[in-house]
């Protein structure tokens, strides 16, 4: 599922779509408790940074959106 996830999301962030930041905070909210359950503690460190960018990420890429 974090695979899937994952293309998906990078395929939409390759076209710029700013739904793509959903998918990678889909991807992340997955992957640290999965990787935690394996004691993976540093890549679940990771992911859970990637998470706070795709945070960041979400709410800068919302202010360049156009007003509709």
């Amino acid at each position: 599922m974090v695979l899937a996830f994952s293309v998906l999301a990078q395929l939409l962030l390759m076209r710029r779509h700013y739904e793509s930041w959903w998918c990678w905070l889909v991807v992340n909210t997955i992957a640290v408790p999965l990787f935690l359950s394996r004691n993976l503690t540093v890549t679940a460190l990771l992911y859970a940074a990637f998470w706070v960018n795709a945070v960041v990420a979400l709410v800068r890429w919302r202010r360049l959106l156009p007003e509709r």
